[in-house]
Formats: C-alpha cells, sequence, structure tokens
C-alpha cells in the first residue's frame, strides 16, 4: 500500500449553487430573446433523416447522441 488516500475538502453546496446560478443569469442575460426561443428540436426534425434514427451504424449512433449538444 505505497500510495496513501488524501481527504479532498468538498465544497459548501449553497456556493456551488450559487455558482452555477451566477453562470446561467450571465448566460441567459446575455442572450438576446431569439436565441433563448431557439427551437432545437424542429431543426432537428426539418433537417435529420429518418433512417439515422433507426441505423445500428455506429457514426449514426454519434450523430443523433451528439444532436443534443448546442
Amino acid at each position: 500500500m505505497g500510495k496513501e488516500v488524501k481527504y479532498i475538502k468538498p465544497k459548501k453546496f449553497f456556493e456551488v449553487f450559487q455558482q452555477i446560478s451566477d453562470e446561467l443569469y450571465e448566460v441567459t442575460f446575455e442572450k438576446k430573446d431569439r436565441q433563448l426561443l431557439y427551437d432545437r428540436n424542429r431543426w432537428i426534425r426539418d433537417n435529420v433523416d429518418w433512417y439515422e434514427y433507426l441505423s445500428n451504424n455506429e457514426f449514426d449512433k454519434d450523430v443523433i447522441y451528439n444532436q443534443s449538444e448546442l
């Protein structure tokens, strides 16, 4: 047992929530209304072929998986 496990003191949960809140506030208020109302699902429906959803091809699976990223 050559390596000793070191304890890492976690941040307080309310500090983490505050950081998340601050980041969301900055990101949300920098965008215009049009950007906040962007309909990603409509874009996917109009631009993706249905066969990709049914495919077992790894590339098609990756495409579908990565569509949720903005």
